[in-house]
């Protein structure tokens, strides 16, 4: 019998099984993990939240930095923020803080995105007349804002009444020797003056025909002056100059009132009112006060006794005595109102008053019909600079009331000197010798009379020859519309800062310099960010070969090293700027090199580099421009 085997049993190989068997477990394994990194993930995200914003400022207040009460300049100040590199500030027309109604303020510059680096902050422009709102809140060094916080309201109140009546004050009516006489007088030079007004950079005159008991405030221009001036004065300009009457014959005409004239025997209405002018932009914003009458309104401020007799004039040249005020060799505080004696037979007037015995740097020049005059122009403003020399002024008379008919010339007229010198600033703060600490240098200084607005300047250097860069790209210092500043640049720590405060005045569209405070002195201790412990900052020793040229490409190379290892130093950040040069900025090689090709098109000027990196107190070096290669 055939005896039969089984038959083998058929087994998968070996291999097979196992592959089999380890995509099952690695399917499982995968989703495990997968499951175990979304738990790790949520688990993290839950431990470790975004980065937090700063908190909230506290302590906020607001303080008015001038007693008087005609004036406000405010000055806000809150508590540190641990963390903060530095704030945003905003003042705000209304409560609601809608965007159409902010009127102040900017950020330093596009680099740095925030209004102040320190924990206060005085707004660097006038504010019109009305209440305001203001708000602050704090920025990170990743830039992040915490939030807003709100700061008492206040009310800015330019020279209004209640709190000032009259907002001009000793309005009067003078004589030749500036001498009160009474309102109504009847005169051949009409003068008005005024006391200064604090807070005031200039002042709007009305002048107008006082007829059957009234003022006529909407007269006709030719009998009507409504005007600007910076001197707390007013005189007539001469009327009508005839064609050709230009005894300095220099290209600039003698300022007049164009047809704007007296009429004899008519009594005239005067009133003024001070204005404040941001210097923010051209043109405003205008702030007014209140007008001020001379004595009342509808009341006559003068009447004028109309032109004097005409006779020869021979001589037709003014004595030495003829001078009245300014007193010979005195020295002013402000813009004079210049008087001088009647020419016998003179019908009219030009006024000169330059720099020099020789009149060959004329500062003004006007036509007058009067005795008098108080610097202005037909349209706009007058202001003399501060100078440590003499001013020198001379009257030409005229034969003709038209102005023709002129027989001397400056030189030949008996110029007479003055010298004028403003009342400087005070420095109230930081006082000499003062270590600050903080991540922003606090600046406060006295009022100046009739500023316009104020140039604060630090250097290391006692003569400010180079002068810290302010408000992003301000390399002639920060201006500011008011008495204090809280500064916007990293100054050098551990050596001696100097600064000082100059006031400038208006003079139309421009400024013109007053005189320089006295020097302060301080010194700068770095702090980190955020107000933690005093760290030290590395210098550069910046090296400079080339020069700019009056529209000449040139090459200028700087090499950039550690001020204390000499090492170069690499990816500094160089930024070219001013004297119509392309703006640009280039990074320092391994070699601490960097090369610019620059053409500069404003001679005489200065080209500026500024040198940062971080860790380093930010440097600037200028080239001044030649004028030839």
């Amino acid at each position: 019998m055939r005896r039969i085997r089984p038959r083998p049993r058929l087994r998968a190989p070996e291999s097979g099984l196992r592959t089999s068997h380890f995509q099952g477990v690695s399917r499982q394994v995968s989703v495990h993990l997968r499951i175990v990194l979304v738990t790790v993930a949520l688990a993290l995200g839950a431990a470790a939240p975004a980065h937090a914003a700063p908190g909230a400022p506290s302590g906020l207040a607001v303080a008015d930095l001038l007693a008087d009460p005609g004036v406000y300049d405010p000055q806000f100040t809150w508590t540190a923020v641990t963390g903060a590199r530095g704030y945003e500030v905003e003042i705000n027309s209304t409560s609601s803080w809608s965007s159409g109604a902010k009127v102040c303020c900017s950020n330093i510059s596009s680099q740095i995105p925030m209004t102040t680096l320190g924990n206060s902050y005085s707004p660097p422009l006038v504010l019109p007349n009305n209440t305001y709102f203001w708000r602050v809140r704090a920025i990170d060094t990743a830039g992040a804002a915490g939030p807003w916080t709100a700061g008492p309201s206040f009310t800015k109140d330019f020279a209004r009444a209640p709190a000032v009546v009259p907002s001009v004050t000793n309005l009067r009516l003078v004589d030749l020797n500036l001498d009160t006489l009474a309102a109504g007088s009847s005169v051949a030079t009409p003068i008005v003056l005024w006391d200064p007004v604090p807070g005031a950079s200039s002042y709007q005159v009305g002048v107008s025909p006082f007829n059957a008991g009234a003022c006529d405030w909407s007269a006709s221009s030719a009998v009507r002056w409504d005007k600007k001036t910076a001197t707390a004065g007013w005189t007539p300009l001469g009327w009508s100059r005839g064609i050709n009457a230009d005894p300095l014959a220099n290209g600039d005409n003698p300022e007049t009132d164009l047809i704007t004239h007296l009429d004899a025997g008519q009594e005239y209405c005067v009133r003024v009112r001070p204005v404040d002018l941001s210097s923010a932009q051209i043109n405003g914003p205008e702030i007014f006060g209140d007008w001020t009458y001379l004595p009342a309104n509808n009341s006559a401020a003068f009447a004028w006794s109309g032109p004097p007799a005409v006779a020869a004039c021979s001589p037709c040249n003014p004595d030495a005595e003829d001078y009245l005020r300014p007193v010979v060799d005195s020295t002013v505080g402000r813009m004079p109102v210049f008087t001088w004696s009647p020419v016998p037979g003179a019908q009219s007037y030009f006024v000169v008053v330059a720099r020099d015995p020789q009149f060959t740097t004329v500062v003004d020049y006007a036509y007058t019909r009067v005795t008098a005059y108080a610097p202005r122009t037909g349209s706009a403003t007058t202001g003399y600079a501060d100078e440590t020399t003499d001013y020198y002024w001379a009257i030409l008379p005229a034969l003709e009331a038209d102005g023709h008919g002129v027989s001397t010339d400056t030189v030949s007229s008996n110029p007479q000197p003055f010298t004028k010198l403003a009342t400087p600033s005070t420095l109230l703060g930081p006082a000499n010798g003062t270590v600050v600490s903080a991540a922003a240098t606090v600046f406060h200084w006295t009022p100046v009379v009739g500023a316009r607005r104020y140039r604060l300047q630090v250097s290391t250097d006692p003569t400010f020859v180079n002068v810290h860069s302010e408000q992003g790209s301000l390399s002639g210092g920060a201006v500011t519309d008011s008495t204090a500043y809280t500064s916007s640049s990293a100054y050098p720590t551990g050596t001696t800062l100097y600064w000082r405060v100059q006031a400038e005045a208006e003079d139309g569209s421009k400024f013109v310099g007053l005189r320089w405070s006295a020097t302060g002195t301080f010194t700068r201790q770095a702090t980190s960010s955020g107000g933690g412990t005093p760290t030290a900052d590395k210098r550069f020793r910046v090296a400079a070969s080339g020069y700019p040229v009056r529209r000449v490409y040139r090459n200028v190379t700087l090499t950039v090293r550690n001020r204390a290892t000499l090492a170069p130093v690499a990816r500094a950040a160089v930024r070219v700027s001013g004297a119509g040069v392309r703006m640009a900025t280039k990074w320092t090689s391994s070699l601490g090199k960097v090369t610019f090709r620059i053409r500069a098109t404003r001679y005489p000027g200065q080209v500026t580099f500024r040198v940062a990196k971080k860790g380093f107190t930010t440097l600037y070096v200028r080239r001044a421009v030649r004028r030839t290669a």
